[in-house]
């Protein structure tokens, strides 16, 4: 089989061992993880020092950690309103992070 882009192989659930296929039946995706984005919720107070071009880094949690350097290609021109209980008002920010080395692959 042939892929039409490059990247890493989704999800295989739909097919197990032994099962036929038919020639053109979508079986799986193919993701394109050259570059990846993260969702980021800033609190509210922090808001007015987040821009869109601005240089973010990312750190994962793993031993050793993982890190890049990204950029914010998005701020929410709203606050999510905290509600009873929850954090503070927080805003939405997305950043775009270049995986070209595959540094961020999950089975790394």
């Amino acid at each position: 089989m042939r892929s039409p882009i490059n990247g890493v192989i989704g999800d295989l659930d739909t097919v197990k061992i032994g099962d036929y296929i038919k020639a053109g039946e979508i079986i799986t995706g193919i993701v394109d993880n050259s570059t990846l984005w993260t969702l980021m919720e800033v609190p509210a107070s922090q808001g007015s020092q987040v821009k869109v071009g601005q240089a973010v880094r990312l750190a994962s949690q793993s031993t050793p950690p993982v890190t890049g350097e990204g950029t914010i290609t998005f701020v929410s021109p709203y606050y999510a309103i905290a509600q009873s209980g929850n954090p503070p008002n927080t805003l939405k920010v997305k950043a775009v992070f270049p995986n070209l080395t595959g540094q961020f692959n999950k089975s790394q």
